[in-house]
């Protein structure tokens, strides 16, 4: 039998040891000792210059954190090149999760190819902030071919799975599964 299980709060490049165990009639039974390690997670540049001819490659969960800390770059080329698993947003930013790419005061103005890849398991817990979703605040941009699957947001106001607030930005061929 297997399950699936999220542990929540555990710190970045950790070792930890794990033992589950279940309870019935019978008794309790354990599970052997496993070990994990956690990932580290560090914003990583992606490769490219983000123009239309040499865009930024996102091809990894280390550079959708590199874009969001990156405001100098909200208005440039991005391509995605592979399925992102965003299980572990969760935790982010004091259990916050996923910043989202742009705000009122930095709007992303750039494009965003999503080619048909997917962002699974997105997690942003901002109850009380404004401009809420992968993309926070969009104007003249281009969001195209993008799929989140198993998204999980909250916010306050302007809220949305792809874009909290869009402005004159063109969206299309994008699909988003999951709560709001």
């Amino acid at each position: 039998t297997e399950f699936l299980t999220t542990i929540e709060g555990l710190e970045p490049d950790t070792k930890y040891y794990i033992r589950t165990y279940a309870e019935n009639s019978d008794g309790i039974g354990y599970s052997i000792e496993k070990t994990i390690k956690t990932l580290t997670l560090d914003k990583i540049k992606p490769s490219g210059s983000g123009t239309t001819l040499s865009p930024y490659m996102i091809e990894n969960l280390n550079n959708l954190l590199w874009i969001t800390q990156s405001l100098d770059n909200w208005n440039k080329v991005y391509e995605q090149t592979a399925d992102i698993k965003a299980i572990e947003t969760g935790s982010w930013n004091e259990a916050k999760g996923f910043s989202p790419i742009g705000n009122y005061q930095n709007k992303f103005s750039g494009i965003y190819d999503g080619k048909g890849y997917s962002v699974t398991n997105l997690i942003i817990t901002r109850p009380t902030e404004f401009y809420v979703g992968l993309f926070g605040y969009t104007e003249n941009s281009e969001l195209k071919n993008i799929k989140l699957q198993n998204i999980n947001i909250t916010g306050l106001r302007y809220v949305g799975g792809l874009v909290g607030y869009n402005m004159n930005t063109t969206v299309g061929k994008c699909y988003i599964s999951g709560s709001l």
